[in-house]
């Protein structure tokens, strides 16, 4: 019993430190009511969104990416090689709207500039997220 419940409290810090991560971005949100999802990138098959920022996820213990998808959620997306890689040339900048897709087994970026919030419209067509 004692281990179930060390494992929900670790849980609900984790949720605590995301949910603090989110608010220090909500006034870059197009819509700051949209709800959180947790998604690591071995999840993703396509994925459009604008790149909020970047922080430490205390949960996890490593650098992610806080991008508002197109999907209507707010995603944080812990850092794997390929966002490391991506963020290291330059992409991924806070603004900018990116689809990040898999191709070949690894994590791409399509660069679709600083466009409007309007590109995250609820009408478009919901990321697919792979199971």
């Amino acid at each position: 019993m004692k281990a179930d419940f060390d494992a929900v409290l670790r849980e609900m810090q984790k949720l605590s430190d995301r949910q603090r991560m989110i608010a220090a971005y909500r006034s870059l949100l197009s819509n700051p009511m949209l709800p959180i999802r947790y998604t690591p990138p071995n999840e993703i098959s396509e994925l459009t969104g604008r790149v909020i920022g970047h922080a430490h996820d205390d949960g996890s213990d490593r650098p992610a990416m806080i991008l508002e998808g197109a999907d209507g959620f707010v995603h944080i997306i812990p850092y794997d090689q390929g966002i490391e890689r991506h963020r290291a040339r330059g992409l991924l900048a806070s603004g900018k709207v990116f689809t990040l897709y898999r191709d070949g087994g690894g994590l791409r970026v399509k660069d679709l500039g600083e466009k409007t919030p309007s590109i995250l419209g609820r009408s478009q067509t919901p990321a697919k997220r792979s199971r």
